[in-house]
Formats: structure tokens, sequence, C-alpha cells
């Protein structure tokens, strides 16, 4: 990519006006990390070309990378989109989509925030990486065509980079469905910590005790980093009370060696 900046350079130099030669030098410095540089071309192309078009959405990637809310917000003006004016971050609610991740090939669930950033909306069950309430910037041509008889289809977009880490921690919960009053119990009582609790399991999760079949539970909770998880160890105890739903990890973490154990009997009484 330096060599064809350099080349590109030598094209310039001979057609000072070559809109196609900014967009591979921009595209070739983002990719460089010079993304002042690119940001530089790409207001080169603009000022030259009256009609919004794909180097708008390029330049809103750049600048929302480089934290210039001002020129993202230009060019999405520019786009039709109905944006206040001003330089702070966009930070709309312009329903749900799907960000996909190189690193584990996972579409997670988001919410598109502006027209390439999104913020994540998932909680993601350990070991995976924990990506609740970040925020991505991401390439906004869809990796999925829209079928013809969806009326709201649910795009997938490619991660770019995350610009804002939440640093949530998940936890496991896992054993007997304490019955959905219970459950909502707990989860308003996870909610007043700040934290999220998300039910990954189906109603064919079931657990067999003295030869008798009950509903499971498999859930997750992710806690933000500012929450003590001795608080969250607290307040889940006595949400759940005697019931055997089960969180090992964060009675562990938390330092309460006695819950743990105490959770390490259920795990094996119920086989979980």
């Amino acid at each position: 990519y330096a060599a064809c900046r350099h080349h590109l350079d030598a094209v310039l130099a001979a057609r000072p006006d070559a809109v196609n030669a900014r967009l591979l030098w921009a595209d070739a410095a983002r990719r460089l990390g010079d993304l002042h540089g690119a940001l530089a071309k790409l207001d080169e192309v603009i000022a030259r070309l009256p009609e919004p078009g794909p180097p708008d959405w390029d330049r809103m990637v750049v600048a929302t990378l480089l934290g210039d809310f001002s020129r993202a917000r230009a060019s999405a003006r520019r786009l039709g989109f109905k944006l206040d004016e001003g330089d702070a971050p966009i930070d709309e609610k312009w329903g749900v989509c799907r960000i996909r991740f190189d690193d584990d090939g996972h579409d997670a669930w988001a919410v598109r925030t502006g027209p390439v950033t999104a913020r994540l909306v998932e909680v993601a069950r350990p070991p995976a990486t924990q990506r609740f309430h970040d925020v991505v910037v991401f390439d906004a041509t869809p990796l999925n065509p829209a079928a013809a008889e969806e009326e709201q289809p649910v795009f997938v977009y490619p991660a770019l980079a995350t610009v804002h880490e939440a640093r949530y921690r998940a936890f496991v919960l896992d054993g007997v469905h304490p019955g959905d009053e219970r459950l909502e119990t707990i989860r308003r009582a996870v909610s007043a910590l700040g934290c999220e609790l998300s039910v990954l399991s189906t109603p064919e999760y079931t657990l067999e005790r003295d030869d008798e079949e009950l509903a499971g539970l498999f859930a997750v909770v992710a806690v933000p980093p500012e929450r003590a998880l001795a608080e969250v160890c607290a307040a889940l105890a006595e949400a759940i009370g005697e019931h055997p739903l089960t969180f090992v990890e964060l009675a562990r973490d938390a330092g309460d060696a006695e819950l743990a154990q105490r959770q390490l009997q259920i795990v094996e009484d119920y086989g979980l």
C-alpha cells in the first residue's frame, strides 16, 4: 500500500483533478493507518463531487474513527440523513442489525446508532469475547442481500474497528428454571445494579434428578466494570434463595468461596 500511494502521487502530479486516484490513495492510507491522510484526500474528492455518493460513506468511516464528528455529520447530511448540526458523536436508534467480526465469524446483535456505527446488545456466552455495549464502526455495505419478501430486513455488516469498549464481564447462571415470576425477580435485581441478564436456553433444555425431568435455565449476566462483583453475587444469592440455580464463577471471582462450594455441590447433584 505504501508503493501504491507512491505511484498514485505520480498520477495526481500528472492529473491533479483525478478522482479515482484520490479514492485509491485514501483507501491505501486507511489500510496503512494514516487516517488523517485518508480524510484529507476524501475531503478533496467530495469538494470535486457536488453529488453525494460512496466517498461520503468512506469519509464517515474515517472521520468517525478519528472522532471528527463534524465531518461525519456533514457527509451524513449530504446523503440525506436528518442530523443536528454540531460536532457531537452520532448516537441515534435506527433499529437492529448484526455485526460480523473476523476473529470469530460470529454475527452479534446490535442497535445501529448512526450511518456507520452500532452498539452491541448481545451478551456473549463465556469464554467468547465479550462485546456487550461496545460501539463499533462498520462497513455500511451489507454482507447479506435483502430478500424480496422482507419488509424490514436485518442486515449484517462487517466490523471495521471498536471505538468504545464497554469492558463488561459475563458470568453463567445454570440450573433448574426458577419459574417466570422468580426469573423476573432475578432480572430486576441485577438490572438495579446496571447488569444485564440474557437467557440463552430454550424450553428444550431440561435436567433430570431422581428420575424426574425438570425445566432448565441457562443464562448469562453481564456486569459493567464499575460494579463490584461482590454486590452482584449478593444480589443474585438473595434473589435466587435456596433454588438450585448456580453461578459458580461469579461466586469464586467475588471471593465467596463458601457459596461457590455449595453451588459446586448443586452442579454435581444435578449434573450441570
